[in-house]
């Protein structure tokens, strides 16, 4: 019996699995970011509890969160917005440690007085700068090592990081608070010395062709459908775990099993998928969002169930997001400040929305039944409305053009070497070496990303050459040049 002819074939599905690698799952770059991921568990659904004598569910009420939320967004605009600037700033790696110092130093202070039962309001407004300034730091800086990344790996290591990141958070939230809160200071340090490594092993690397981009339209196109993503998301996450009076502990076990959920989810639709278009992943994960946001009326009175759906749809939502975004830069050659800036700092604007109005409802809203069962429509409704508008390839062609040569058009570069893979037959690794190869990599850069020798990768090589009748590296370079301008 076949398939639907959307899904892969069998021999596709089979090729796929195996050109995965442990490596393509544990390494230092996942470990970098699952450190980041670990500090927002542990710090705003954990620590804070402790801090002021609240729940995890709580945390929307108290001025720490949101003014760390809003400061994290504006950062991420500021960057979206002056990204040449920040680009600058945060080429010298010795500047990458500047967010995670900052991190480090709130989350130090959250243990002033011994963690105090009711912080004062200067100190979390002092805190939240701190945290929000420095998270926006680092999720930059994270959007630039995942934007020269291939979506393939992206698409498996991505959710791996978040499960990571869920495991530390149930290890480290078992210690008492202050020997927590010290453990959770050092994740962004952990996390910034990974980048400082990364940053100092590409720094010898030719300049990325990036493309000019019509950023006010661009940003209105990415901005207003993830604000309405994280809108729904935030609502729904609230006003559920709120209604079921969810502890401090809600991110324990079931933030786990979410993960994993969430790593299935993803890796299924990639693995299942009959065309690996990284950039529409969203499609299925939105019908996935829209399901658990309906399932979750009917889990309720069940805590460790309506944990675990909503944090599945909350994990699905946030990895899919990170993957779309990297696509968007790998494949169109958008500088990469703009694309995450934009689109992650709308989704954090739009959590934060969605909380704050969630916790609104919850408060002044009778809960009942029927309530919370429209309350969930209503967020399928918004999910879908921002659904149809969403970025799309036309929209990117045409608010985007090339630079620095305005007379000439060409390709987007991913487009461009998947066509000539395709024209020479090369493999799929054949292809990822000719990617970097023709981005300026140099060979130890190349064996590091893909987790190859140097004698596999000048084998690789050796047989591009052989298939496109081409002898050395300038060869290459000018057959790609004349194809960019056809």
């Amino acid at each position: 019996m076949n398939m639907p002819a959307s899904f892969a074939t069998a021999e596709q599905i089979s090729e796929r699995v195996g050109a995965i690698s442990w490596h393509d799952l544990l390494n230092v770059r996942m470990v970098g970011f699952a450190c980041a991921r670990a500090w927002v568990y542990l710090t705003f659904f954990h620590l804070t509890s402790f801090v002021l004598g609240g729940s995890g569910a709580d945390a929307s009420f108290v001025p720490l969160y949101s003014i760390s939320t809003l400061v994290l967004a504006i950062v991420l605009f500021a960057g979206a917005l002056f990204s040449k600037a920040f680009d600058r700033f945060l080429a010298r790696p010795m500047f990458l440690l500047c967010g995670p110092l900052l991190m480090t130093a709130g989350t130090l202070l959250l243990i002033v007085d011994g963690i105090p039962a009711n912080m004062p309001l200067a100190l979390q407004v002092v805190i939240g700068v701190l945290t929000g300034v420095g998270s926006g730091l680092i999720n930059l800086s994270w959007g630039d090592v995942y934007g020269a990344a291939r979506s393939s790996k992206v698409a498996f290591e991505a959710p791996f990081a978040f499960l990571v990141a869920a495991v530390l958070y149930a290890l480290l939230s078992a210690l008492s608070p202050i020997f927590c809160t010290v453990v959770s200071a050092l994740l962004p340090l952990a996390s910034g010395c990974v980048l400082y490594v990364l940053e100092r092993g590409s720094a010898t690397d030719e300049p990325r062709r990036e493309r000019r981009i019509d950023v006010r339209s661009f940003a209105f196109k990415i901005c207003f459908s993830t604000t309405m993503f994280g809108l729904a998301d935030g609502v729904i996450r609230t006003v559920f775990l709120g209604s079921n009076r969810i502890t401090n502990d809600f991110l324990g076990i079931p933030q786990i099993l979410a993960a994993a959920a969430s790593v299935i989810i993803i890796a299924a639709i990639v693995l299942f998928a009959r065309q690996q278009d990284y950039g529409k992943i969203y499609k299925p994960v939105v019908m996935i969002m829209s399901f658990f946001f309906l399932l979750m009326p009917v889990a309720i009175g069940s805590d460790f169930v309506i944990e675990t759906i909503g944090l599945t749809g909350y994990g699905t939502f946030n990895v899919m997001i990170w993957i779309v975004l990297t696509e968007t830069v790998h494949r169109y050659d958008v500088n990469a400040k703009v694309v995450f800036g934009f689109g992650w700092g709308a989704i954090t604007l739009g959590v934060l929305l969605g909380t704050l109005v969630g916790s609104w409802v919850a408060a002044t809203v009778s809960l009942t039944p029927q309530m919370v069962s429209l309350i969930a429509l209503l967020a399928v409704i918004v999910v879908l409305f921002a659904y149809l508008f969403v970025l799309t390839d036309d929209d990117i062609t045409s608010l985007t053009t090339e630079m620095p040569e305005a007379t000439v058009k060409h390709a987007p570069f991913k487009t461009l070497i998947d066509d000539l893979a395709q024209e020479y037959g090369l493999s799929p690794k054949e292809t990822e070496v000719l990617q970097l190869v023709a981005r300026g990599r140099s060979m130890p850069r190349i064996q590091e990303e893909l987790y190859i020798s140097r004698g596999t990768a000048t084998t690789h090589l050796r047989h591009i050459y052989q298939k496109m009748d081409i002898h050395d590296k300038q060869d290459l370079l000018d057959l790609i040049e004349e194809r960019r301008a056809v």
